[in-house]
Order: C-alpha cells, then structure tokens, then sequence
C-alpha cells in the first residue's frame, strides 16, 4: 500500500503514458487514490460517489478522521467556514487529499446529498 503512495508522488505531474499507472490510462478511478480508515461498505459508497462524479482531478488520499483529528486538520490547513455554517468534509487541494469527519458520517445517503451539493472535491 505503502509504495502505491511513493509511485503517485514520485511520479508528479508527467504526462508520459509510460508514467501513468495503467488503471489510470485505461479511465478507472477505483485504484488511483487510497481511502484510509474506512469500512468496506464506506469506502465502497465513497468510490462509487467519485465515478459518479467523474471529477477532472482524482484525490490521491481520502481519510475518514474522528472529529477531534478532522479539527485539528482542518486548523493545520486554515480551513475557513464562514459563520454559521458546517464542515464535515474539505479537501487540501495542494495534496489532494480529501479529509472527512467519521464521527459525523451518517451513511452513504448522507455522502450523496453532500457530495452532489459541491461540498467535496
């Protein structure tokens, strides 16, 4: 698992085919970015909620972080919620990684709606 992560980050921004993983050139999203700290049938919401999405740029990490880690992140990376609204979700974009709140997760319905409301990626 560990060296999937240092190929993807190895490998950087180059375009030649004979540096993109072959999932990768071939369309499928399910094995170019790892999901941490999830159960199977939350990760297998969250992947079907990326195909869905067919975002432009893939996450290279999605981590599913108690609450009391998610602050603590969301404060390292200067996450800004404007008054009086909620975050259960935000992505790092410089490192593509995607952080989401565990303790707030209801189930995959609740990733949908917020998935599809533009809260994520």
């Amino acid at each position: 698992m560990f060296a999937e992560i240092a190929n993807a980050q190895a490998s950087g921004n180059s375009s030649t085919s004979a540096e993109v993983p072959a999932a990768a050139r071939e369309g499928s999203t399910d094995s170019t970015y790892t999901v941490f700290d999830a159960s199977p049938a939350q990760e297998a919401a969250l992947r079907a909620q990326i195909r869905l999405m067919h975002p432009e740029v893939l996450p290279l990490r999605v981590f599913l972080v108690p609450h009391w880690k998610y602050l603590d992140d969301a404060r390292i990376y200067h996450l800004h919620v404007p008054t009086g609204y909620g975050s259960l979700m935000f992505t790092h974009l410089p490192s593509r990684t995607v952080f989401i709140d565990n303790d707030r997760y209801q189930d995959e319905s609740w990733l949908f709606y917020s998935a599809h409301r533009g809260i994520w990626i």
